[in-house]
């Protein structure tokens, strides 16, 4: 129970936050002031010309080595705040400056982050998918875990999936075929369908889950 009400009040606490400091970790490579400086510079250009996008391309991934844009809790934890700021060693780097070069390098793994400047928890479905391929530990946080996105929406889906609290007392399975259906009620079996992939899938078969339900800790 105490797991399921911090887990409800997590969108919470981002969202009133002032700033956000996230950290990456340790410069274990020594490229930190290297890769941020490069940042800096290539921000102060804008916009930047083409022969540089390739170095903003190189840059990205250097970051994206860092175990942090591989987890999925982190996503409300940048996209619900008022302010963000990377602390990679002893390098500080505002988001907002990472950002624009996330959208110049063009690499979908990042989309997602892209978000925060768009507002783009429109459609729940969507962002169960724009986020499946992030990684947590538990498969039922595949949807737990953009529960505060969703609530910072007001469109009708949203609300409709004010039904979905976090109760780990359900299995992954139960939790995956509510959503399931929860979908149908709002649009239907046949759009459904376009989020179910066998091949992503491959160990849905002694899951117990009828072939029809997309499961989001495992789409490709």
């Amino acid at each position: 129970m105490e797991r399921a009400h911090e887990v409800t009040l997590m969108g919470e606490v981002y969202a009133f936050a002032e700033i956000v400091l996230i950290w990456l970790g340790q410069d274990s490579r020594f490229v930190a002031q290297t890769v941020l400086d490069a940042i800096r510079d290539l921000f102060k250009d804008r916009p930047v010309p083409h022969q540089k996008l390739e170095d903003v391309r190189h840059i990205v991934r250097q970051i994206g080595q860092t175990e942090w844009f591989s987890r999925l809790w982190v996503v409300q934890e940048l996209l619900l705040s008022r302010s963000a700021y990377f602390f990679w060693g002893d390098e500080v780097l505002p988001f907002e400056y990472l950002e624009a070069f996330l959208v110049l390098s063009g690499d979908k793994h990042y989309r997602w982050m892209t978000h925060k400047k768009t507002g783009m928890f429109r459609e729940i479905w969507e962002t169960l998918d724009d986020y499946c391929k992030l990684q947590c530990s538990d498969k039922r946080d595949h949807i737990y875990a953009i529960l505060g996105l969703l609530y910072s929406d007001t469109n009708y889906p949203a609300r409709a999936f004010y039904r979905v609290q976090p109760y780990y007392e359900k299995t992954w399975q139960q939790l995956h075929f509510e959503v399931a259906c929860m979908y149908i009620n709002t649009e239907n079996l046949d759009s459904l369908l376009a989020y179910v992939n066998h091949v992503g899938e491959p160990n849905k078969a002694g899951t117990g889950l009828p072939t029809w339900i997309p499961v989001w800790s495992c789409l490709a």
